[in-house]
This record gives structure tokens, C-alpha cells and sequence, in this order.
């Protein structure tokens, strides 16, 4: 089950960064000002939970350590493309 964990939580601290980095950055990528900053306030936000789910990862990987088992992290490849009737 903690293996379970750790690969959870390495798959949601790679779906976070990923949000994170996708947002636009600059005002030439068709938002206003206003909205570039409310975008830069998600984007602190996106990163602040992407650094709990690090700090989750880290400390499942330290009880596996610490159970002599060593942290297990696959995943698929990010981003999945879009599946037939996803979503419905």
C-alpha cells in the first residue's frame, strides 16, 4: 500500500508542475494585465500543493526506506492523450 502511495503522489506532483508550467506567463499570450496576475496567483497556488505532494512522496519513500523496501515511482508519461468517450 505505501508503494501505492508513492507512485500516487509522484503522479499528482507531476500533474500539478505540469498545470503549473502551462499557465500563460506573459502578457503577449493574449491576457490582460489583471488577468496575468490572477494567473500568477494560481500558479503560486498550483505550486504550493505541488510541493506538499512532494513532501507526501518523500515521506512515503522514507518509510519504505525505513522498512527496507526501496520507493517504487512509475508512471505513465505525461500528458495522456485524449481516450474515445472520455468524459461521458
Amino acid at each position: 500500500m505505501i508503494c501505492e502511495a508513492a507512485e500516487l503522489e509522484h503522479g499528482l506532483t507531476c500533474e500539478y508542475l505540469f498545470a503549473a508550467f502551462s499557465l500563460k506567463q506573459r502578457a503577449d499570450e493574449g491576457v490582460s494585465a489583471e488577468q496575468l496576475a490572477a494567473v500568477g496567483r494560481w500558479r503560486a497556488t498550483v505550486l504550493g500543493v505541488a510541493a506538499q505532494e512532494m513532501l507526501h512522496l518523500a515521506l512515503s519513500a522514507n518509510t519504505l526506506t525505513a522498512l527496507g523496501a526501496s520507493p517504487q515511482l512509475s508512471r505513465p508519461n505525461l500528458p495522456q492523450p485524449a481516450r474515445p468517450g472520455f468524459g461521458r
